[in-house]
């Protein structure tokens, strides 16, 4: 899976990371968000909340109409969240490590 071209995020306290995200470009009009993870000491701070605000607007910024992303179905809590943020459900896909979820949230 290939990067190219994200923006990369982090949260810090002090020389520790505990919060990060990537908005990777898809195509001219679709862009994804990857590797969302808080610390497990530091969730439920606003920590995910601040860094998925950012990657939206970066999104919004650099022209994109869509962002997509995906979690996995046993997640409850992180499905909950990333439908507080406006994210629609697009499917669900069984994988290797059980059932993913499909997310999309349109910009335009």
């Amino acid at each position: 899976q290939s990067y190219a071209g994200a923006t990369f995020l982090v949260a810090c306290e002090g020389d520790r990371i505990v919060g990060s995200g990537a908005l990777v470009p898809r195509s001219a009009a679709v862009a994804e968000i990857v590797r969302m993870s808080v610390a497990a000491d530091c969730r439920r701070r606003g920590i995910a909340s601040q860094i998925l605000a950012h990657l939206c607007q970066a999104a919004r910024d650099g022209g994109f109409q869509k962002i997509i992303l995906e979690t996995t179905a046993t997640w409850t809590d992180v499905i909950a969240f990333y439908r507080r943020f406006g994210f629609s459900i697009t499917g669900y896909v069984e994988g290797e490590f059980g059932t993913d979820v499909y997310f999309e949230l349109m910009l335009a």
